[in-house]
């Protein structure tokens, strides 16, 4: 499991196209397809525009939960009943630092995830990345990955020339934020219903980014 200050160094670390399948999902709807990031067990976090008011929700073909939204930067929750490690954010990216994002492309009536090639971060700022890669359809909620972890989630799947995304900074506050909401639902349906939290509530304990 990596924990928050893990970084892939040394002869045996993953690839960086590793790192990048490593935790990506395909997030679908009736209409619409995107990619995600299993954040921490249990929480997938994508984009929300692709998602919003289009019915069933699934994460790599099985049913998921929206539990928590941020309008303003365009972020979504999503609830799944899968185990992962701590994903790794990295709150300091660098210019020209060597990015890829693993995205699900659609053969025929199934997905595949397909890392792009690899790009430079061309523009940083508080509220945004950008890197030198081109996105296509399905891009849009894909997490943007150098090796020392993640460093936004892609925001477009338009053809813009270059790649943009949310910085790490503000998905780690959202993460954070939908782990507490969905540790209170769970507790609560266990109350009520007499019964223990979800397996992977009780196993992931406090988070490591706090």
């Amino acid at each position: 499991m990596n924990g928050p200050d893990t970084l892939f160094v040394g002869d045996d670390s993953p690839t960086l196209a590793e790192i990048a399948k490593s935790q990506a999902v395909c997030v679908e709807t009736a209409k619409s397809y995107g990619g995600g990031v299993l954040v921490v067990s249990g929480i997938v976090i994508t984009c929300l525009h692709f998602i919003r008011n289009q019915g069933e929700i699934c994460v790599n073909g099985k049913p998921a939960k929206l539990i928590h939204t941020n309008k303003a930067q365009d972020l979504a929750a999503l609830c799944i009943d899968q185990d992962a490690p701590w994903v790794k954010f990295c709150l300091t990216p660098r210019l020209e630092e060597v990015v890829v994002f693993t995205a699900p492309i659609r053969i025929k009536k199934q997905f595949r995830l397909v890392t792009s090639p690899e790009g430079r971060i061309t523009y940083v700022a508080p509220d945004v990345l950008c890197a030198s890669m081109l996105t296509e359809l399905g891009s849009c909620g894909s997490g943007l990955w150098s090796q020392q972890g993640l460093l936004g989630l892609v925001a477009s799947d338009e053809n813009l020339g270059f790649t943009q995304a949310v910085p790490s900074r503000i998905l780690q506050r959202f993460a954070v934020q939908s782990y507490r909401i969905l540790h209170n639902l769970q507790k609560s349906k266990g109350e009520a219903n007499n019964q223990r939290e979800l397996p992977f509530v009780q196993r992931q304990g406090q988070l490591p980014w706090q």
